[in-house]
């Protein structure tokens, strides 16, 4: 979901999942960024497609149908509960009570775990099989990139390593495809990128490790997932 300012040139309306949204805490540049999602900025929440039946929400047009797990209703938490910081756990829950989901730590016994699985499937039933994300980010995004083009601003959509315009589907496919192949980029952008096509707005690609060398410099300060652990430290080449 973009945020606005006037006087920008530069719109990002897709990016590279959580590597992008952690640099764009910190954007040198002036552009227009798409924040990560929280609870407080409409995470697990929906809003009604105008064009879907029986007045379902967007997730049927932009994610289809998928299994409570694809949807997001069951967290697997790789880091043992035993090890995570209060403030960890809280996050963790915090997110997971905005989405509907059942969290599972790796530490919890198996019978923990399967009771775990069931909560996420009943949930998932329970939320008429939608994602547990929501779909409220696409249409706060659509809006705000709709208000970019009409201001003759450029689009620049981030792609993975090497894969510049790869993995692009059409609107009419995303609902049976495998958004989340890998390929070009996240599941969520897949969707942006197809609306921007059906649409007919232009776009620049971007490959995010030649956007990242041009914004990192060495010895500056990063947060980097090593495993299962985020850690601070200096680039050094």
């Amino acid at each position: 979901m973009p945020w606005s300012q006037n006087d920008m040139e530069t719109v990002w309306p897709a990016k590279l999942g959580s590597v992008v949204e952690d640099y764009e805490a910190n954007v040198r540049s002036q552009v227009r960024k798409v924040p990560s999602l929280e609870a407080s900025d409409g995470l697990g929440q929906h809003d009604k497609d105008p064009d879907g039946k029986d007045g379902c929400c967007y997730c049927p047009r932009i994610y289809g149908e998928r299994d409570y797990k694809t949807f997001g209703y069951l967290h697997n938490i790789k880091k043992e509960r035993a090890k995570c910081t209060e403030k960890e756990i809280d996050m963790i829950y915090e997110k997971a009570k905005a989405m509907n989901a059942a969290v599972a730590f790796a530490d919890d016994s198996p019978k923990v775990k399967q009771q775990r699985e069931e909560e996420a499937e009943q949930s998932y039933r329970d939320c008429g099989k939608t994602a547990a994300w929501g779909c409220r980010w696409y249409v706060v995004w659509l809006e705000r990139v709709e208000e970019a083009a009409q201001r003759k601003q450029r689009l620049k959509v981030v792609f993975f390593p090497n894969e510049v315009d790869k993995g692009y589907l059409p609107m009419k496919d995303l609902p049976t495809s495998n958004l989340w192949d890998g390929v070009g980029c996240g599941g969520s952008q897949k969707c942006e990128i197809a609306t921007i096509k059906a649409m007919g707005w232009e776009y620049d690609g971007v490959d995010v490790s030649l956007f990242l060398r041009e914004q990192f410099k060495e010895n500056d300060v990063v947060e980097f997932l090593d495993g299962g652990y985020w850690r601070k430290g200096p680039i050094l080449e």
